[in-house]
């Protein structure tokens, strides 16, 4: 049921219910009454009062909602403006419309009509007092005869009213037909419960009868006039009025009008307000001064032609909608709809220089997904770089928009300013989350908020989460063995866990209920898709016609686009098939002996070479010194994925004679001359990731003197993501920057340099990235390369104490050497000794212990140390049940791995009873659990009675026992 609010019927004189949707925010402003609820027949609305209450009472909707909907607001810039104000200063404008509103109508109306005072509502209010008057004569008939002087004397008093209203004090209702009180004047005679509120009371309307006549009026007729007028005025007044609106007055529609200009004269003020309090939306600001301007003129248009005043009344109701979702879009989500760069890069997705292909199958099932029943549904999406997510999510955005809805890429900057728990979107919506891994936690809130709520029927919100691809263990290893395995990324598990602490709501929002597994990955096109760039790719470069390419030139083509990269994927079809077409060999030659390295770098030089260089030679830029700096400026802003503000200037201002100075800036235009889709105020990044990562490489490489200095400058702006220290004037991040490129280039040797451990460096940030280079060992099969480099890791003291016990879980993912697991027990010892405190260090810790245990083989007196390791890491942290936990996983594996070679480890069974007291109860837990109780129960059925089966037997009894009381279900 919505809200209503009371008002008064002007052709009945009777209250009515007027719906919140067509009073909209004026009614608000004008009439700010409780809402009340009545019968459905109350709820009623006649032509008449729904008439004239939009006109009078819809000052919202009339000031700027028509005005939108008239092309003279741009509804974007309004939006943009609205959303910028404060809500301390919006709710201080909306309470003081009625303060503001007279003095902005006086001084359009006096300016309008050069009076002092409205002669067209002062000769409605006569007119009114003239026929209570005539209706106090017609009352008297025997006057007209025997009392003449009476009749005389009543006569005089009502022309007295008539022609001298202003010169009554300002008690009177003279002064209340002024332009400055005619608002509040009828706000109050039309909210009156009685419906017939009188401007004054009984004796005010004796005196200025006694004024009006100068006292020759007689004292019982003076008194029964003034009675009438008590009674009768606001009601005489409703109907001249309402006969005025459509001329059937002596003003004919005049003093109408003049209540319009009223009105809007008010809202002008308020636009005025609107722009003065958005400082933060320049362009806003500019547009709305120039709204305002275009509003004046709007008001004495008006004046002119008051008798279409019908047709804004339509404009009204039609703009209503508009009026309410800018209103709404205060708490809203902002996304955005990346268009094109015509300057920028060609591989960049937003650019869609090639026609999307190859993405039939992916496009029904979004599609499909868009349309189904559910209100709220999210979906993540996952594939490698180059795979073309973003292009698809931006086709996808595209295609809805043009179907009405709202769909765009979510804009980091709502991040601390949208309500998910509150908004209320207008039209269905799509919102394409990217880079995922930036704000995992806050997306994953988002989810859940949203995935609880309640929705208006037949309202449909979409989230689309993208991201890298990531490992998933093929053989579910961990889930059947007492060993670990890389687990889903940190950002992956944030989302989780904040869907967990809302379950069933969570799984069901999903695109296919599937929590466990919710990513869907693509990766490569087929063939056809693969011919269709090939020849799109020509036709567009301009060098060859689609006929001139064969199809066994096509074919060929093909072959060496599968050579490079054999996942097939679009961004690197299209950087291929340019350089086959530039002249490299088909075959023979050395293109079909590249990778995918090879490939970005050459398309990386020939950008140098046909673009930047010739760029900075035509504006001037010749020297080999002044070019050096702004690349080396550009190679900080791809680091830290965009300068931008405070942080651009403080870039720029450092003193190093190797970069640009701050006032070589000069608004960005040398800079742009490399690097296209920034402004005047942001460095922006090289584009698309993969070419930006390759160009810092080969830069640090080429630039070894000055990689540390900008490797340091590269932590400075740019926190890690979800520390909650990024600003606004800060990009993506050095952070996400390194893990991208160590998975894209997991053996190039400049990585090393970026992933040095220098004093500036974020150990999180440092670990996420060695993490991401095991990730792709891991899919290329090479696991051998994971534990080189996690033995590395963990060896180096140099390393922060959370990359070393990364190391150590990445070390021990296969067996170990007598020799090795030496090594790796004295590194282990050492860590755990000195950074058991840190909860991030021991967890990994533990984990690498787990598995040197479960590898341990027949080395009884190695796999010992190791338990006693991981149980002092237990003891040191027992409140940490993540620690307890692969504690009390290593338990089991040191069970099996004794008694896979000859030993009962009885002892270590009681150990894990008193462990999973202090374990998290959950399903991994369980499932450990159940897993030790039926390897210790098929031990028992092969061995013999005596002490060692009655001291299994009451360990298992305590274990048991244990489980009971942690899962008593």
């Amino acid at each position: 049921m919505g809200r209503r609010f009371q008002s008064v019927d002007f052709s009945t004189g009777k209250e009515c219910i007027v719906p919140h949707s067509t009073c909209s925010a004026g009614l608000l402003a004008l009439t700010p009454r409780p809402a009340v609820y009545e019968t459905t027949e109350d709820r009623q609305l006649g032509k008449a009062d729904t008439d004239a209450v939009l006109v009078i009472a819809a000052t919202g909707a009339v000031g700027l909602g028509a005005l939108c909907a008239a092309g003279v607001v741009p509804a974007a810039a309004l939006a943009a403006a609205v959303d910028s104000l404060g809500g301390n200063v919006l709710a201080s404008v909306i309470a003081n419309v009625l303060t503001t509103l007279g003095g902005a109508a006086t001084s359009h109306l006096r300016s309008s009509t050069s009076l002092g005072k409205n002669n067209d509502l002062v000769l409605l209010a006569a007119d009114a007092a003239h026929h209570c008057a005539q209706s106090v004569a017609e009352r008297r008939p025997l006057w007209n005869i025997l009392r003449w002087p009476q009749r005389w004397a009543l006569e005089r008093a009502a022309r007295r009213l008539q022609g001298q209203w202003s010169l009554v004090d300002a008690s009177s209702l003279g002064e209340k037909c002024r332009s400055e009180h005619v608002v509040t004047w009828f706000r109050q005679s039309m909210t009156d419960a009685s419906g017939i509120a009188a401007p004054l009371d009984l004796l005010q309307w004796k005196n200025l009868l006694h004024t009006a006549s100068a006292g020759k009026l007689a004292n019982d007729l003076r008194d029964e006039l003034a009675a009438e007028l008590h009674q009768s005025f606001t009601h005489w007044v409703r109907e001249r009025f309402k006969a005025d609106a459509t001329g059937g007055t002596p003003a004919k529609g005049r003093a109408y009008a003049a209540l319009q200009m009223a009105l809007l004269g008010g809202l002008y003020e308020l636009t005025t307000q609107i722009a003065d309090s958005s400082e933060r939306t320049k362009v806003g600001i500019d547009e709305l001064n120039k709204a305002a301007a275009d509003i004046r003129e709007r008001v004495e248009a008006i004046a002119l032609a008051h008798q279409d005043l019908g047709g804004l009344a339509k404009q009204i109701r039609q703009s209503e909608a508009r009026l309410l979702e800018v209103i709404a879009a205060k708490d809203a989500p902002r996304t955005i709809l990346p268009a094109a760069d015509p300057e920028g890069q060609r591989f960049v997705f937003r650019t869609e220089r090639l026609t999307l292909v190859g993405r039939e199958k992916e496009l029904a099932e979004l599609r499909a997904w868009l349309d189904d029943d559910r209100p709220f549904s999210w979906d993540l999406w996952t594939g490698p770089a180059g795979a073309g997510k973003s292009r698809l999510a931006l086709h996808l955005c595209r295609e809805r928009a043009a179907r009405g809805w709202r769909a765009g890429f979510y804009d980091r900057q709502s991040d601390g300013t949208v309500r998910w728990d509150t908004w209320d979107p207008a039209r269905d919506t799509l919102i394409v989350f990217d880079y995922v891994h930036e704000r995992a936690d806050k997306i994953g809130a988002a989810l859940r908020e949203l995935a609880g709520r309640r929705w208006p029927d037949g309202r449909r919100v979409r989230a689309l989460l993208l991201e890298r691809e990531f490992a998933r263990p093929q053989d579910r290893k961990e889930k059947e063995t007492f060993t670990t395995t890389l687990p889903p990324p940190a950002w992956f598990e944030a989302i989780i866990h904040q869907g967990n602490q809302d379950p069933a709501p969570f799984r069901n929002a999903h695109a296919r209920q599937d929590v466990e597994r919710p990513e869907y990955p693509i990766a490569g096109v087929d063939d056809a898709a693969l011919a269709a760039i090939v020849r799109e790719e020509a036709k567009v470069a301009g060098t060859d016609g689609v006929p001139c390419i064969s199809d066994d030139e096509v074919a060929k083509r093909i072959n060496v686009i599968k050579q490079i990269d054999p996942r097939a994927r679009p961004l690197f079809a299209a950087m291929a098939a340019e350089a086959i077409r530039e002249g490299a060999e088909v075959s023979g030659g050395t293109i079909a002996t590249w990778n995918i390295d090879e490939l970005v770098r050459h398309i990386n030089e020939k950008e140098r070479r046909d673009r930047w260089t010739k760029g900075l030679q035509n504006n001037g830029v010749t020297d080999a010194a002044t070019i050096a700096r702004w690349e080396r400026f550009a190679c900080l802003a791809t680091m830290c994925g965009g300068l931008k503000g405070n942080a651009r200037q403080t870039a720029l201002n450092t003193g190093c004679s190797w970069l640009p100075r701050l006032e070589d800036w000069s608004g960005g235009k040398t800079y742009r001359l490399l690097i296209s889709g920034g402004s005047s105020d942001e460095a922006a990044p090289l584009e698309p990731d993969v070419l930006g990562e390759a160009f810092v490489l080969d830069w640090l490489h080429r630039d070894g003197d000055f990689a540390a200095q900008l490797i340091n400058l590269a932590w400075g702006p740019s926190p890690y993501p979800g520390s909650g220290d990024s600003t606004p004037d800060s990009g993506p991040g050095f952070p996400g920057f390194l893990s991208r490129t160590a998975s894209n280039f997991p053996d190039d040797a400049k990585l090393e340099v970026l992933l040095a451990p220098v004093a500036a460096a974020d150990p999180r940030a440092l670990a996420n990235a060695h993490y991401a280079r095991a990730v792709r060992a891991f899919q290329t099969n090479e696991l051998s390369k994971v534990v080189e480099r996690g033995r590395q890791l963990l060896l180096d003291s140099k390393q922060p104490p959370l990359v070393q016990a990364l190391g150590a879980f990445l070390w021990t993912q296969a067996p170990l050497c007598a020799a090795g697991n030496d090594e790796f027990f004295t590194a282990a010892s050492i860590l755990r000794r000195e950074h058991s405190e840190d909860a991030a260090v021991r967890e990994q810790l533990a984990k690498g212990l787990t598995n040197a245990i479960a590898h341990a083989g027949v080395d009884h007196a190695r796999a010992d140390r190791l338990l006693d390791e991981l149980l002092a890491v237990a003891d040191a942290c027992r409140d940490d049940p993540a620690v307890q936990q692969i504690a009390f996983r290593g338990c089991g594996a040191a069970f099996i791995s004794g008694v896979q070679h000859g030993v009962l480890p009885t002892g270590t069974v009681e150990t894990a009873a008193g462990l999973l007291g202090r374990c998290p109860a959950n399903d991994e837990v369980r499932q450990v659990a159940k897993m030790l109780v039926d390897a210790v129960h098929r031990v028992l059925e092969y061995l013999p009675p005596g002490d060692d089966r009655d001291a299994l037997n009451a360990a298992l009894a305590k274990l048991r026992s244990a489980y009971q009381d942690r899962f008593p279900d």
